[in-house]
């Protein structure tokens, strides 16, 4: 006779679905914004992200996990708008109306 001691495995809930690979999610950006002009290349996302990744980081729409050398993760839901201002203002100043409690254009 066996004794069937099974535990249960735990299933995890997944409730964070909004966070995705930033060179993906920086791929379908352009793709969708064709009047930008950017190319889908290693050399604009490397760029992108060395000009705008500390405001990306300060709006919490960007974060790198397991520290600065990590692959970075973009907030899919809020990157297209902030990454859009960013880009077409061609500033580093972050626009107030994309700072949680700013003022509204």
């Amino acid at each position: 006779m066996k004794h069937a001691t099974e535990k249960a495995s735990p299933k995890l809930v997944r409730t964070v679905s909004n966070w995705h690979c930033a060179r993906e999610v920086f791929s379908e950006f352009i793709e969708v914004h064709p009047e930008l002009g950017l190319k889908d290349s290693p050399v604009t996302f490397r760029n992108f992200c060395c000009r705008h990744g500390r405001a990306l980081m300060s709006l919490g729409v960007m974060r790198k996990p397991a520290g600065l050398r990590s692959p970075a993760i973009f907030d899919a839901e809020r990157f297209d708008q902030v990454a859009f201002e960013l880009v077409t203002l061609r500033s580093n100043d972050v626009p107030p109306h994309l700072i949680a409690g700013g003022e509204k254009c």
